[in-house]
């Protein structure tokens, strides 16, 4: 599993304890871990020659200590990544104003928090 990077730019945040965690593989096959919140990470693509930079998004699968677990692309549908939550009735996103550098940190904290609902 991973880290959030010090750079991740978190847009949106959702604790799924304690009623929704569910058990996934982690991305790299080394065994399986219960998922207790997901974030929505923004990052800009390189625009190529004339292209313009566009956003995508990926939602991360968290485990209680902040690690990644998993990762779900989702090239520039904001909505889409919205979306994946939709399966769990009575989650909601929490939408984040971090600086720079403060996601792993809110992160860590917010789930050594008890769950709010």
């Amino acid at each position: 599993m991973e880290s959030i990077d010090e750079n991740a730019r978190l847009k949106y945040f959702a604790d799924l304890r304690p009623s929704s965690t569910y058990v996934a593989s982690d991305m790299h096959g080394a065994g399986h871990a219960s998922v207790v919140a997901l974030a929505i990470r923004e990052f800009p693509s390189v625009g190529v020659g004339d292209e313009e930079p566009v956003l995508l998004y990926y939602v991360l699968e968290l485990d209680g200590q902040g690690f990644v677990i998993d990762d779900w692309f989702f090239p520039e549908d904001l909505e889409g990544a919205l979306g994946y939550l939709d399966e769990f009735p009575g989650v909601e996103w929490e939408e984040l104003k971090l600086a720079d550098g403060e996601a792993p940190t809110f992160v860590r904290n917010r789930l050594a928090e008890p769950p709010r609902r």
